[in-house]
């Protein structure tokens, strides 16, 4: 699996080598293991998903990262007079999936009606009231100042701050309503049969923002696979390359920004996602899997008879 001391594959010596292979091998670990967590949370009842860190972002693509979230600042999902259609769409796609009986529809109905009944009295206390009307005057307001671009700097700072303020109160208002559509189901999760359990889940629409869950998931556990295996390594270092761009584009440690409130110290431009993405493009120009990896077995033979030709040619 070895192709040390040859100078064509650029061998550094032996010490230099292992500690490279080391890095390709523990970067390799880092993405796997962080992987196949994010895959196997898919089949819990809390999957991976992007939108806290997205929801964060903040720096100059701050709106790119943001808008992959459905509604992000749930909009329509407090859009009172709409949310009694959109519950009972949920409700039908549920029936059709689960193939509900007569009385289970009918026990569907009256938590519906139920539901609905609760929301227009929730909407119509005077606390509720005003907290909504507060969220949706302020982030009219804060999104005005973001979107115009003669705001000065100092504005647009304090604006990206209150977007934290604001998201506390769109998760209470959300978390609310939400638990008034919970009741419907709950009810219904119980008195689905034994056959009717073997169909599954409801399945979700396919957003944005599941197909970046799943490709997130999926890529930190092929190009771990491939960084430990040293199979194509190049090509999955490339790809965690890619990965931690985008991670330190959505919350760049830059001057005048908010600090990542994930971050496990305080950074300035330099973090652990700029460090470890100079390391996979290192790691992309360097043949370390032709010293140890798979590509030594699948590549080696091919790569010694092209340089015995070459060595032939010469003399």
């Amino acid at each position: 699996m070895s192709l040390t001391g040859t100078k064509s594959s650029r061998y550094p010596g032996f010490w230099a080598a292992f500690f490279l292979v080391a890095l390709r091998m523990a970067i390799g670990w880092h993405f796997l293991y962080e992987g196949m967590e994010k895959v196997h949370s898919f089949q819990t009842a809390k999957p991976f998903s992007a939108e806290p860190y997205l929801r964060n972002a903040n720096g100059p693509l701050t709106d790119v990262f943001r808008n992959i979230i459905p509604d992000v600042d749930s909009k329509d999902h407090l859009d009172l007079q709409k949310l009694p259609a959109v519950w009972k769409q949920n409700l039908d796609r549920y029936a059709s999936h689960y193939n509900l009986t007569a009385d289970q529809k009918a026990s569907a109905n009256k938590a519906y009606e139920s539901a609905t009944k609760k929301l227009d009295d929730w909407s119509k206390a005077k606390e509720n009231r005003e907290d909504l009307n507060k969220y949706l005057s302020e982030l009219a307001k804060n999104e005005a100042v973001l979107n115009n671009p003669t705001a000065m700097s100092y504005e647009r700072e304090r604006s990206q701050s209150k977007r934290k303020d604001l998201e506390s109160d769109r998760k209470k208002l959300v978390t609310a309503v939400d638990a008034l559509e919970t009741e419907i189901f709950t009810g219904l999760d119980k008195s689905l049969t034994e056959d009717q359990k073997k169909v599954g889940p409801v399945s979700k629409p396919l957003t944005q923002l599941a197909l970046i869950n799943r490709l997130t998931a999926w890529g930190l556990t092929l190009s771990g696979a491939s960084l430990l295996l040293g199979l194509f390594a190049p090509f999955g270092a490339l790809g965690g390359a890619y990965l931690l761009t985008m991670f330190y584009l959505a919350m760049p440690p830059l001057p005048g920004l908010p600090e990542n409130p994930q971050a496990e110290g305080h950074y300035l431009i330099v973090n652990k996602n700029l460090i470890e993405f100079i390391a996979c493009i290192a790691l992309v120009f360097t043949p370390t899997s032709l010293w140890v990896g798979l590509d030594a077995v699948l590549f080696g033979p091919w790569i010694r008879a092209r340089r015995a030709r070459r060595e032939a040619s010469n003399v």
